[in-house]
């Protein structure tokens, strides 16, 4: 009989499927009109600040902090005619309950946090060959 013991490991939170992921770099007078989806949308203002609509929510954005638009939520985008933003946006599935943590919450990151971040868009340019900053793309290839 052998000494060693297993744990079993839990999944907790599963994504499904990506939609998207992206990196922008908006000018100041940038404007979004808005959509809404059936999935899940993170988005990071990676420097800048960016003026958000999250359903009947409107919403500034400063660098360092994060939304998570939940299913079938509208949003749209409106930088403030100052300051141009940069912004990680990764669409995806998940129905996980501990989602619902995110759920009209703004976040802040920390730096480990935005180092993650840059990982998954380091790993998207070497995966995908859909440009990340374009906002036109409906599917990664």
């Amino acid at each position: 009989m052998s000494a060693y013991e297993s744990i079993s490991l839990m999944e907790n939170l599963v994504i499904t499927e990506i939609y998207s992921i992206h990196y922008f770099e908006y000018t100041k007078d940038f404007v979004y009109e808005g959509e809404s989806h059936d999935f899940w949308e993170l988005l990071c203002v990676d420097n800048g600040v960016i003026e958000v609509t999250a359903g009947d929510q409107n919403l500034v954005l400063e660098k360092g902090e994060m939304i998570f638009h939940k299913p079938n939520e509208f949003h749209a985008l409106r930088a403030n005619g100052q300051i141009a933003p940069n912004l990680i946006v990764i669409s995806f599935d998940c129905d996980a309950s501990c989602m619902d943590f995110f759920r009209d919450r703004i976040v802040t990151i920390n730096a480990t946090e935005g180092f993650y971040l840059g990982q998954i868009l380091t790993e998207a340019k070497k995966t995908f060959y859909t440009p990340l900053n374009n906002p036109y793309i409906c599917k990664l290839v």
